[in-house]
């Protein structure tokens, strides 16, 4: 029997060390059918993938994270600072209690956010909900939406709804 097939992902024409990385980030047994794709036998490419395997083996066995990003909340910065500081560094089933009973105004929104984590974890990598923590949340400021309140005599008051880009991480414990 001879080495099985694998599919490397076609780099172009670009330099070797570039190549040598495309190729590891996408090596998949072969039957994995994506037009992006290009098939060849394992014995075409022997010296290629003994060259490649053991950085691919070190690649897979990285911690896996999942990362989610929500852009242009209409939620100040720092309310959800506040919110992000309760739950760095906890397990995913405290983030949560803590979220829920939290009565502040970004709560509601931070666990949608969490859940959402969760769930891609579990469905999409096949992480398993009881191991991940949030290994990684901030804030940062998006842009000010500037709107306008009419007062008397022909003034304007300026209102300035602030908007917010989340990011949350949950990784798996070791």
């Amino acid at each position: 029997v001879g080495r099985p097939e694998f599919s490397l992902w076609h780099a172009g024409r670009r330099d070797d060390n570039q190549a040598v990385v495309a190729a590891i980030t996408d090596i998949t047994i072969a039957g994995y059918d994506q037009p992006a794709f290009l098939h060849l036998p394992a014995d075409l490419c022997a010296d290629i993938l003994d060259k490649i395997l053991p950085l691919a083996q070190f690649l897979t066995d990285l911690p896996r994270k999942i990362l989610i990003d929500d852009r242009f909340q209409i939620l100040q910065r720092q309310i959800v600072q506040f919110r992000l500081d309760l739950i760095r560094g906890k397990d995913y089933e405290v983030a949560m209690a803590t979220v829920k009973h939290t009565p502040k105004a970004a709560s509601e929104y931070l666990e949608k956010l969490l859940k959402s984590a969760a769930a891609n974890a579990e469905n999409n990598h096949n992480m398993d909900k009881n191991n991940l923590y949030v290994a990684e949340c901030y804030v940062c400021p998006g842009p000010i939406m500037k709107r306008i309140m009419p007062r008397a005599q022909g003034r304007a008051y300026r209102i300035l709804k602030r908007t917010s880009h989340v990011t949350v991480v949950l990784k798996e414990k070791e």
